[in-house]
């Protein structure tokens, strides 16, 4: 994914056609509103799946981070997540969100802001990291969203560059986070029309159950692992080096995702 260039499809995102982000929607969130309403509203979904957050030690507490997520179809891991991380860091993680999906009303938008989410813009991820915030993206969208069951367990990012310039054009540390288990909410189908759907309009409705034949999500016990920091490299600016450390990064969230697969017997 190209920060420059082309738009993000997800919930969580690095890239956006637009350059700029307003900087009103880029002021500091409403801590006080999350730890009183977001926080109480996402406690029974966490107990529903049990949710824990493993190795919260090694996010940096303070400093530039941008955080890369993987993207389950239920989404909702994330926000799990991010409200984990703020429980057991003190960090709120500012997702770059997609425009349609988070700024599409005015009301929309107030609330967005107030928990922290951002437009998924490259201005915004530059300008949040150099306040030395904790920025969080997901480079694989709605395509790694409602990717098959078969396909489950591994990142979709399909050449989705965005993020890693980013982390090399500011110097952050990057931090990745998985929950691999969330890919076990739903039993997804690969179909013709979800597949052409998606190339038409990058949004599209997969065919899927979860509990029994209905769209009832599973109640699978979700775990969150993070990663060491991992210090980008020297950016000269070429794209070589941008696609190279996209591969470096795509490889150590595939064997993060591994190793908590096999840690939890995952099938």
């Amino acid at each position: 994914m190209d920060t420059s260039t082309r738009s993000s499809d997800g919930p969580v995102v690095a890239d956006s056609t637009s350059a700029d982000a307003p900087s009103d929607v880029l002021g500091p969130p409403d801590l006080s509103f999350v730890k009183t309403y977001i926080e109480p509203l996402c406690r029974p979904l966490a107990l529903y799946h049990r949710h824990s957050l493993v190795h919260a030690e090694r996010l940096p507490l303070s400093g530039p981070v941008l955080l890369v997520c993987t993207h389950s179809f239920a989404s909702y891991d994330l926000v799990l997540l991010v409200v984990s991380l703020l429980q057991q860091t003190g960090r709120l993680a500012r997702a770059l969100g997609h425009k349609q999906l988070w700024f599409f009303h005015p009301l929309m938008s107030s609330l967005s802001q107030r928990i922290g989410v951002v437009p998924g813009t490259p201005d915004a991820g530059h300008k949040l990291l150099a306040a030395g915030e904790l920025v969080a993206v997901a480079p694989g969208g709605t395509r790694e969203a409602i990717r098959h069951s078969g396909e489950r367990f591994r990142v979709s990012w399909h050449n989705r560059n965005g993020f890693a310039r980013l982390a090399l054009q500011t110097g952050a540390k990057v931090v990745f986070a998985a929950t691999p288990a969330a890919d076990q909410i739903f039993t997804l189908y690969d179909n013709p029309l979800t597949r052409a759907l998606y190339d038409r309009f990058k949004l599209a409705p997969p065919l899927l159950r979860g509990i029994g034949p209905t769209p009832i999500p599973r109640p699978v016990k979700l775990t969150s692992y993070l990663s060491e920091p991992l210090v980008p490299p020297p950016f000269s600016g070429s794209e070589d080096e941008v696609h190279a450390f996209r591969n470096t990064c795509e490889s150590l969230m595939n064997a993060l995702i591994a190793e908590a697969v096999t840690k939890e017997g995952l099938a």
